[in-house]
C-alpha cells in the first residue's frame, strides 16, 4: 500500500496537523483506527469501503466522512482498489474550523452531506484527477474555511497544553492557569474535543508512547512507562490493551505496525 503525508504550511498549521493518503490497486488489509484526540474528514476516491464504530458500519463511497474516535476503534475494509485522502484535524481545530460541538460527534459515523449540503464538499472525486491535483483542491478548501473563520477559540490553547503536558501534575497546573470552574474548564474542554480533559490527557500519553514505540521500531517496551509516566509495566499493558484490544508484544509485530495507523510514512512538504 502506498502511504504518504503531507504536513501544512504555517498558516493552517495550528488548525490541520496533516493530509494523508492510502492507496492501493488490490484489495488488502487496512489500518484500524485507534481512539484519539483528533477528527479526521475522510475522502473515499475509490471504490466503496465500510468503516465499523462501536457496532456501527457505514459505507463510504464519492463521500466524506467525518470521525471522532474517543473511546473504541474504527475498522475499516475494502473489497478493491483502496484510494483514500484525509485531512487530520488538530485536537480542537475541527470545532474551529466547523463549530460543530464534538461532543455530538465523539464515536459516531458522519457522512459530510449528513453535516453539510453536498456543494460544500471540495471537488475532488473526478476519477481523471491526480492525487497532487486532489490535494491543492484540499489545500485551496481549508484556505477558504479559514478565512470564514470566526477568530481562534481562546481556550484552544488550554487544549494544547493538555495535550503535551500529559504527565505529572501538569493538568492541575493548567486548569489553575484557566482561571475558570472546573464546571465551566470541562464544558468548553468538552465543547472542543469531545472528552473530559482527565480522558483526553490519558489517550495523549498513550498516542506520544506508541509514536515513540513505532518511530525508534521497538519490539521490547520494558522503557515506556518510566519514559511516558505510567506508574509501572502493568498499568502500561493495562492501558495499551484499552486502546489497541491488545497487548503490547502482540501488537507491535513487523506486520501489524507496517499497517499502523501512527506508523512512519514518506513526509512530503509544500510546495508539492
Amino acid at each position: 500500500m502506498q502511504q504518504n503525508t503531507l504536513y501544512m504550511p504555517d498558516h493552517l498549521d495550528p488548525f490541520v496537523r496533516q493530509i494523508w493518503l492510502w492507496q492501493s490497486e488490490i484489495s488488502e488489509a487496512l489500518p484500524v483506527m485507534l481512539p484519539g484526540t483528533g477528527t479526521e474528514l475522510i475522502f473515499n476516491l475509490g471504490a466503496p469501503i465500510e468503516l465499523t464504530l462501536n457496532g456501527e458500519t457505514r459505507r463510504l463511497y464519492q463521500d466524506a466522512i467525518i470521525i471522532c474516535p474517543r473511546k473504541h476503534r474504527i475498522t475499516l475494509s475494502a473489497h478493491s482498489k483502496v484510494r483514500l485522502l484525509s485531512i487530520r484535524f488538530r485536537s480542537s481545530g475541527f470545532y474551529q474550523m466547523f463549530r460543530i460541538p464534538m461532543t455530538e460527534l465523539t464515536d459516531h459515523l458522519f457522512s459530510f452531506s449528513e453535516c453539510f449540503s453536498s456543494d460544500q464538499l471540495p471537488p475532488i472525486f473526478d476519477p481523471e484527477l491526480s492525487n497532487q491535483q486532489c490535494i491543492l483542491h484540499l489545500k485551496q478548501w481549508l484556505e477558504q474555511r479559514l478565512e470564514q473563520m470566526k477568530s481562534p477559540n481562546a481556550f484552544s490553547g488550554i487544549v494544547d497544553q493538555v495535550y503535551y503536558r500529559y504527565g505529572g501534575d501538569g493538568l492541575a497546573e493548567i486548569k489553575t492557569q484557566a482561571a475558570c470552574s472546573e464546571r465551566s474548564f470541562q464544558r468548553k474542554f468538552r465543547l472542543l474535543t469531545g472528552v473530559d480533559a482527565r480522558y483526553f490527557s490519558r489517550t495523549a500519553r498513550f498516542q506520544h508512547t506508541l509514536k515513540h514505540l513505532l518511530k525508534h521500531k521497538k519490539r521490547h517496551f520494558s522503557d515506556a512507562p518510566g519514559d511516558h509516566t505510567f506508574y509501572d509495566q502493568a498499568h502500561f499493558i493495562k492501558e495499551f490493551r484499552h486502546f489497541t484490544g491488545q497487548p503490547p508484544m502482540e501488537y507491535l509485530k513487523a506486520h501489524h505496525t507496517g499497517l499502523n495507523y501512527y506508523s512512519d510514512t514518506p513526509e512530503v512538504r509544500w510546495p508539492i
